[in-house]
Order: structure tokens, then sequence, then C-alpha cells
């Protein structure tokens, strides 16, 4: 059976078993939007205050479900929070370190790059490129030590 959500007129095919005479209290799996379906429309007025009074439990229970849903999501965040937080900064410390050390190659390589014209303004360049080569040998020597 094809049944149509009343909110975003979204079509469903649903099986006819799933849906008992009396009717059921559906949810639309693309607004969230909750109805009551009834299969046969055509119904004797003495059937509608026992529909009304199904729709009243059904929505009860589907309250108490999504109350009882919202409580164990909130526990779980509330016991997985701790530990994703000490994750997440010895990676940040990581990746900052990281970021650094590549950052200080690309100054050394953008200054060997252009050191001819930046010779014009500051004569002892090759002096500092040199200074800079070394300090790159030493980081590269303390990431080999700490390795070991």
């Amino acid at each position: 059976m094809q049944i149509t959500c009343e909110n975003c007129l979204k079509n469903f095919i649903v099986k006819d078993s799933l849906i008992p005479t009396n009717g059921r209290m559906l949810q639309c799996g693309n607004c969230q939007h909750k109805w009551f379906y009834l299969k046969n429309k055509f119904i004797e007025k003495e059937n509608i205050s026992n529909i009304e009074e199904n729709k009243e439990t059904l929505d009860k229970k589907l309250i108490e479900q999504n109350e009882d849903k919202e409580v164990q999501k909130f526990i779980n965040k509330k016991e997985n929070r701790q530990p994703h937080i000490n994750k997440t900064k010895s990676i940040n410390y990581f990746n900052s370190f990281l970021v650094i050390i590549i950052s200080f190659i690309a100054l050394i390589i953008l200054i060997d790059t252009f050191k001819n014209q930046i010779s014009f303004v500051y004569p002892n360049i090759d002096l500092t490129l040199n200074n800079l080569y070394e300090s790159l040998n030493d980081i590269k020597l303390f990431i080999i030590d700490l390795i070991k």
C-alpha cells in the first residue's frame, strides 16, 4: 500500500500487515511529521471514539520512547565526552608542531629562492641562510634522537 505524508507529501510503500484495521501512528522519515493513519477512511461513528483513544495511547508511548532516547543520547554524550577531549588535545599539539616545522622549511626555501633580490636590502643574507640551514639540520637530528 502507498501512504503519503500529510505534511511534505512524500510517498512511502508500506506492507498492509503493518497497519491494523483500527489504524496506527506513523512518522514521516523525511520531515518527521507524525499522524494517525487509518486503512479504511470510511469508518462507522462508534469506532471513531475507539480510534481516538488508541491514538492518545500511541501518542503517549511515542513521547515516552522519544524521551527515553533523548536521555540515552545525553548519557552517551556525557560518557564519551571526556576521552574525546583528551585525544583531540594531543592530536592538536602534534598537528601544531608539524605545521610549525613545515612553515619553517617553507620560509627557508622562500628566502633561498629570492636571496639575490633580498641581498640588496640585507647584504648578509648568505650568513643568515647558513644559520637557518644549520637550525633545520639540528631539528632533523632532534627528531631522529626523539624517535630512537
